[in-house]
Order: C-alpha cells, then structure tokens, then sequence
C-alpha cells in the first residue's frame, strides 16, 4: 500500500503532469508534420481545422490557425473551466503550436 500511495503523490504533481503534458503535445504535433501534412491529410478537432484552413488559404501555419483558433475556446474557458485545467490547456496548445513550427520532419510514407 505504501508503494500506491507514492506513486499517487506524482500523479497529482503539476511537473508531472507538465511532464505528460508536453510529450503528448510533441508526439501530436510530430505526428501531424510528419505524416499527415505531407499527405494533405486533415486530424479532428480544432487542428484538423487549422489544416483545413492552412490548405484552402495558404495563410499562416496549421500550428498558428490552431492557436487562433483555440483563443476564444479560452476565453469562453476563463468563465467556465478551473483555472488548472484552462492552464495545462494553454500550456498544451503552447507546446503544439510551437512543434508545429519547428518540426520540419518526413517519414518517407508514400502510396504504392
């Protein structure tokens, strides 16, 4: 039982949830360079909408529609979320968007 309860001590610690927070974001983000935009792909959710807006206008960077487009989701979540989780939120739309920009990277996956 000792073991259980330290091991719940971490899960409930900010730096490990940043800790999650970040690699999720980064494998996301990895994901979504890599593979989906160099096949014109589109993901769900607000990203896959950033895509989409990216492919039709050529404005901009599908990391910078996303954080555009997460901007009044956070303002609607200043009144209606906790403050935590409207942070780790921020903090993960933060992280994505800035791995979008710097991952330049392609897996080589063609059609046959």
């Amino acid at each position: 039982m000792p073991a259980m309860m330290n091991l719940k001590k971490y899960t409930y610690a900010p730096w490990w949830n940043l800790l999650l927070i970040t690699l999720g974001s980064v494998v996301f983000a990895l994901g979504a360079k890599a593979i989906v935009v160099h096949h014109n792909f589109i993901t769900g959710g607000i990203y896959g909408t950033g895509l989409l807006l990216y492919y039709k206008t050529g404005w901009l960077s599908p990391g910078l529609w996303y954080l555009l487009l997460n901007l009044p989701l956070f303002v609607v979540g200043w009144f209606f979320v906790g403050r935590r989780f409207l942070l780790y939120s921020l903090y993960s739309v933060a992280v994505i968007t800035v791995s979008s920009e710097l991952i330049q990277l392609d897996f080589g996956i063609r059609e046959q």
